[in-house]
């Protein structure tokens, strides 16, 4: 009996981690209602779930916060850039299919998918890149670009898992309806945990000695480039 309500129990574990799930996910969810801190919210999300992954938990309540909080600023520029891409890319789509027809529109059509790829292709990685690292933005997402060019079997994956809430009310409002409670009750937060078990490797990659010594290498010759062109010898 003692063992069944032990914390090494594995069915104690998965309900413990199932509610932490859901607590996040509606953590996540309230913190979305102002839609402009969606991308912070994301990145709170994204902590918990990348502590979870690694095994460093905190505290839920503190370590969403402090995603939230210190990711604000470069997670909400990354998601106003999402909600200006996304929104181009719909009104392109509108016009392949009430101005276009034939070839012209394949073409173009073809051409937004590419575009839409692209960018979710960075998008996937820029989150969980500014949650766990802190860099300038721009080195973000010189960083999320070489990810998504060199983890082509990852990127696709890392994709699905963020376009499914998008794009299955597009497909099936019905579906979507029906799973409702499904996403309100931890189906966002399982989907963020479930692209960090995707890319928990890639932090031990990134956190490895070799690769964070290149990185302050790098950082420094870029900051004595900097001071070099600030200060020009005459």
């Amino acid at each position: 009996m003692k063992n069944l309500f032990s914390l090494e129990n594995p069915l104690v574990q998965l309900l413990s981690r199932a509610c932490d799930l859901m607590i996040v996910n509606l953590l996540f969810i309230i913190s979305c209602i102002p839609v402009v801190t969606v991308g912070a919210a994301i990145c709170g999300m994204m902590k918990v779930c990348q502590a979870i992954v690694t095994g460093d938990e905190r505290g839920i309540w503190n370590l969403y916060w402090t995603g939230f909080k210190n990711s604000f600023k470069q997670a909400t520029a990354v998601w106003l850039c999402v909600v200006v891409v996304a929104a181009s890319l719909f009104c392109y789509w509108l016009l392949i299919t009430n101005v276009f027809t034939g070839a012209l529109a394949t073409v173009m059509l073809v051409l937004m998918i590419i575009l839409a790829v692209i960018a979710s292709g960075l998008v996937v990685y820029l989150f969980p890149l500014i949650t766990r690292y802190d860099n300038s933005l721009r080195e973000h997402v010189k960083n999320a670009g070489i990810l998504a060019i060199t983890r082509l079997l990852l990127t696709p994956l890392l994709i699905l898992f963020t376009a499914v809430p998008f794009v299955l009310p597009l497909i099936s409002l019905e579906a979507f309806m029906k799973t409702m409670i499904f996403w309100i009750i931890f189906g966002f937060a399982f989907l963020c945990y479930l692209a960090n078990l995707l890319l928990k490797p890639i932090y031990g990659i990134l956190e490895s000695p070799s690769v964070q010594k290149n990185n302050q290498e790098s950082e420094e010759e870029a900051e004595a480039e900097e001071e070099e062109e600030e200060n020009p010898e005459e």
